[in-house]
């Protein structure tokens, strides 16, 4: 499922070229990878874990939502590509500051 999001939100470049994100991409591949055998351990299979992964991945059990997700995150993508170098960086450095604010 993470390899789908990363294709989907256009961001394997980026793993590519940014040693960060790719161990962070890493961590979140393993995280689930562990998230999906606890769930079989305790037997939740096939649907339901999906949903509960698609839950932790997308924000949303939800396909259709899901789908939303990632159209949105690729009209943001594609705004900040059309913005000047400096602007790019500013953007980058806010949602980082979204994701995870000083002092979490």
């Amino acid at each position: 499922m993470w390899g789908s999001y990363l294709n989907r939100a256009d961001l394997t470049a980026i793993s590519a070229q940014d040693p960060t994100f790719t161990a962070q991409a890493d961590t979140v591949r393993r995280l689930l990878r562990h998230l999906s055998m606890a769930l079989d351990d305790e037997g939740i299979t096939g649907e339901q874990q999906d949903r509960i992964l698609r839950g932790v991945v997308y924000g949303t059990p939800d396909p259709i939502g899901a789908e939303r997700r990632v159209r949105d995150h690729q009209r943001q993508v594609e705004a900040v590509r059309q913005e000047p170098a400096a602007l790019r960086l500013a953007a980058a450095q806010a949602q980082t500051l979204r994701r995870d604010p000083p002092g979490r």
